[in-house]
């Protein structure tokens, strides 16, 4: 009974002799060119002493195990913390070490750092400072993502990468190359778009005013839905058409009018007949349009805001184009005018091909995969909890391509455990994407929340 009195005390103390000989680690990875390695991973490494590289290694007093690797994720900000580390000053025979290595979720090399890990806590954001990014699309690696535009090299026009810190995939236009012109695709939606050289939408050539000259023509009543422009792209009398008569590009969701775009300040009432009409041509504050909002019939238009809850409808169906265009570059002649019932728009668009200037891109889809809310219902699959295991998910694009031979691109988000993409085999109609995971400590069932792909054919 003396006996397990005295052992009693040991063994009420032996948790915090345990929790005492692991230190808490954690850190914030930032590299040279200031980019944090945002959902990135860590794993440590043991190091033994370069006296005892055999060992054996004690710790707690229990054979170590120096083949163990401690593993994990960066997160939105590049930052781990509470990674439990056998401290080295527990460990026997002394002089051993760890090396930490942390791996952007960009495609490039991962960095490393040997250190000595002591105390109950332990930063090491000031230990390691890895190299800057750098993408080289000369010969682009599968799946090639980087965080920003200005890490990537060698692309030429038609060149696709994964822009992490937007969620975007990137396409080099040959617009204004060289450099790259990027051009963001966010899932089916372009965020941008160049007018170009379109055609004036009056026939008569008018320079941007600096005074205030009359432009005179015949502005007739417009039916409902009908758009005033030129669809056939060549110069010709405007007139009122259907959306559906100008081709290219989807719905148009805001348009800036630029500090120098002229538009029409006369105060002139819907006519109910076909008179001519004259209009003082001047320059208008910067995203307004000269327009009707309101949805009662014919009103007097005057320059508003495009967006918001000043017009009901600020964005018309145009066309049976790729994606909605979130902005619109004006052009000189170009004048856009909304005006008539409903919020129906008076205008310009694309008269020729898809998209301008993507270097032969005759189909692009995009989708997101996912329980609810994506593109494609369905549950991302999960790995076995053994090493380097994988499963694969098949997934319908919802337009097929006219054959395989496009190029594609699949990102997971919303990761569980250590999922990352290990490949993707297509046939025209669908992708199938294999997911996998890691060894050691990263052989655990892992999986994706949501699998976003996106496909370019030529």
């Amino acid at each position: 009974m003396q006996y397990i009195r005295r052992l009693l005390p040991l063994f009420l103390l032996a948790p915090f002799l345990a929790h005492a000989q692991t230190t808490s680690v954690s850190g914030t990875i930032t590299d040279a060119g200031a980019q944090s390695w945002n959902y990135g991973s860590y794993s440590f490494f043991f190091v033994p002493s370069p006296v005892n590289p055999q060992g054996p290694y004690r710790w707690q007093g229990a054979p170590f195990n120096i083949s163990q690797v401690i593993s994990g994720s960066l997160d939105a900000t590049g930052s781990f913390a509470s990674a439990l580390v056998p401290s080295n000053t527990s460990i026997t025979p002394s002089g051993s070490g760890w090396r930490a290595q942390f791996c952007p979720a960009a495609t490039t090399a991962c960095s490393s750092v040997t250190l000595t890990i002591s105390g109950a806590s332990q930063s090491v954001t000031s230990s390691i400072t890895p190299p800057a990014i750098v993408l080289n699309l000369g010969n682009p690696p599968p799946g090639a993502a980087a965080y920003t535009d200005s890490e990537v090299q060698g692309a030429k026009p038609g060149s696709f990468y994964y822009n992490i810190n937007g969620n975007t995939l990137h396409m080099c236009s040959i617009t204004s190359f060289p450099p790259c012109t990027w051009l963001a695709f966010n899932g089916s939606t372009i965020s941008s778009f160049s007018a170009g050289n379109l055609s004036p939408l009056f026939t008569t050539s008018v320079t941007n005013p600096t005074t205030t000259p009359a432009l005179s023509f015949s502005l007739p009543n417009a039916a409902a839905g009908t758009i005033y422009g030129n669809p056939t792209g060549a110069p010709a009398t405007p007139a009122f058409f259907t959306p559906a008569s100008f081709p290219g590009v989807g719905s148009v969701t805001s348009f800036s009018a630029g500090t120098a775009n002229p538009f029409f300040t006369t105060s002139v009432a819907n006519p109910t007949t076909t008179p001519a009409l004259t209009f003082n041509v001047t320059a208008q504050s910067a995203n307004c349009v000269f327009a009707g909002p309101t949805s009662a019939g014919p009103s007097t238009p005057t320059c508003r805001a495009l967006a918001g809850a000043d017009l009901p409808n600020p964005g018309p169906t145009l066309g049976t184009g790729k994606g909605g265009v979130n902005s619109h570059a004006a052009v000189t002649h170009q004048f856009l005018t909304q005006i008539g019932t409903d919020g129906s728009v008076l205008g310009a668009q694309p008269t020729a091909g898809d998209i301008s200037g993507l270097s032969g891109l005759t189909q692009y889809e995009s989708m997101t995969f996912c329980p609810a809310g994506c593109d494609v219902t369905g549950t991302p699959c999960s790995t076995a909890n053994t090493a380097n295991a994988t499963c694969t998910n098949a997934i319908t694009w919802p337009t097929a391509f006219a054959d395989a031979n496009y190029s594609v691109s699949c990102t997971g988000i919303g990761i569980t455990q250590f999922p990352y993409i290990a490949g993707a085999t297509k046939t025209a109609s669908a992708v199938t994407v294999t997911t996998s995971n890691g060894s050691a400590g990263a052989a655990q069932i892992s999986s994706y929340a949501e699998i976003d792909c996106q496909g370019g054919h030529r």
